[in-house]
């Protein structure tokens, strides 16, 4: 399909990026995780929804977010809506050890900010890559990793 043919029915370049921020949404299914982590009280759930989050997200949208990714820097609307994408990324991560914290679940070390750097770094979509399309992981055995792992930086009682 031409270019323009698809900015005919869609929009502009910004237009179609944002129909693909809403496809990486609904492929993480965000709004229900969201709806869990809010109403759980129980920290390693709430860790294992982010996990799962993130499984979700890679397997439907993966290709779109490295898309973005590695044409953020050479087009300007890209880059705006990659940017724009990682700011609803960490804000939902911020909401996630904002709950923790709620909970007292937290290390003692850590305050709700520092988790949100935290687990921000470990959730970056570039781990995933690197550890399902290049060490050859199944989403499985990556999943489990990442609600370990968070689960031992940021929560008390994993120390």
């Amino acid at each position: 399909m031409a270019p323009q043919t698809v900015y005919n029915r869609i929009g502009s370049k910004r237009d179609l990026l944002a129909a693909l921020l809403e496809v990486i949404d609904e492929a993480g299914d965000v709004s229900d995780t969201q709806r869990r982590i809010a109403e759980s009280e129980d920290p390693r759930e709430i860790v294992a929804s982010v996990a799962r989050l993130r499984r979700l997200m890679m397997a439907g949208a993966g290709d779109i977010v490295s898309f973005t990714h590695a044409a953020a820097t050479s087009d300007v609307d890209v880059g705006a809506a990659y940017a724009a994408s990682q700011a609803r990324s960490r804000a939902g991560i911020a909401r996630f050890t904002v709950r923790l914290a709620s909970l007292g679940a937290l290390r003692s070390d850590l305050d709700a900010d520092s988790a949100t750097d935290v687990a921000y770094a470990i959730l970056h979509h570039a781990v995933w890559i690197r550890l399902v399309d290049e060490c050859g992981w199944s989403a499985d055995e990556a999943e489990r990793w990442y609600a370990d792992v968070l689960a031992r930086v940021l929560l008390e009682s994993e120390r």
